[in-house]
């Protein structure tokens, strides 16, 4: 395997592994409250705009975490370098 495609197979699996993790963690929570409760909230609070007058470019993002996503992104991270 070259490793670039390494690489992208261990960020996928990262990010596989959080999602699956945080629906795991939302359903979990109607049962056990602290599996639901975000752990991280890292991101921009408010979208950064970038106005050219011609077109306005608008960037985003927050990635917010609850145990179980962040229990799953690192299976997904010791199975991407595993694999």
């Amino acid at each position: 395997m070259r490793r670039g495609s390494g690489v992208l197979f261990t960020l996928t699996m990262v990010l596989i592994g959080s999602l699956v993790g945080s629906l795991i963690g939302v359903v979990l929570a109607q049962w056990f409250p602290v599996a639901g409760q975000s752990v991280a909230a890292i991101g921009l609070n408010n979208p950064v705009t970038l106005d050219l007058k011609v077109f306005t470019f608008t960037v985003g993002a927050t990635l917010r975490l609850n145990l179980m996503g962040l229990v799953g992104l690192l299976v997904g991270l010791i199975y991407g370098l595993r694999h």
